[in-house]
């Protein structure tokens, strides 16, 4: 039996850019400074599809309880990320706000994030990279949009780490 770790199948270039906007490092702390202190957080997921398959735990009738990981449904990766950080800050008000919508590319979300995401997130991710098969062509205008809508989200959202 091999021990190697399989090969990404994507190039580092790739791997590289799909990272587009990086939170401010100032709000790293307050992020750890709450969570240390025992207080609740909320992750809030933007994107498409793949931010809906993150999961979600407390809205009924959306997708993402398809990924909620209760009843023997499939654990979705914000679903695992909140299991993560409560091993750690464990706190029955963590919570998960899933306004991620399928189908939906980032210039959707620009000039409107807050009617999806609610202003009292403390870390948010966010997703459209799974956009980018359908429309590999259009791509620096996808990653254009992308920087453009993290830094309105990293500038509105002071308090609240990016990723």
């Amino acid at each position: 039996m091999s021990s190697t770790a399989p090969h990404p199948i994507l190039s580092k270039t790739t791997l590289d850019r799909s990272i587009r906007v990086l939170g401010k490092h100032a709000t790293v702390d307050p992020l750890f400074r709450r969570l240390t202190a025992g207080l609740p957080i909320t992750i809030g997921v933007l994107g498409a599809s793949v931010g809906q398959n993150a999961g979600c735990l407390s809205q009924p009738g959306k997708r993402c309880m398809h990924f909620s990981g209760v009843g023997g449904r499939a654990t979705g990766w914000a679903v695992r990320l909140l299991q993560h950080i409560n091993a750690s800050f464990p706190h029955h008000g963590h919570r998960i706000d899933n306004a991620a919508k399928d189908a939906t590319p980032v210039n959707s979300f620009q000039h409107c994030l807050f009617s999806h995401l609610s202003a009292d997130v403390h870390l948010v991710v966010a997703e459209w990279g799974s956009m980018g098969n359908y429309n590999h062509r259009a791509l620096p205008v996808i990653e254009a949009a992308a920087d453009s809508a993290g830094l309105e989200l990293s500038n509105a959202l002071a308090h609240a780490f990016l990723l």
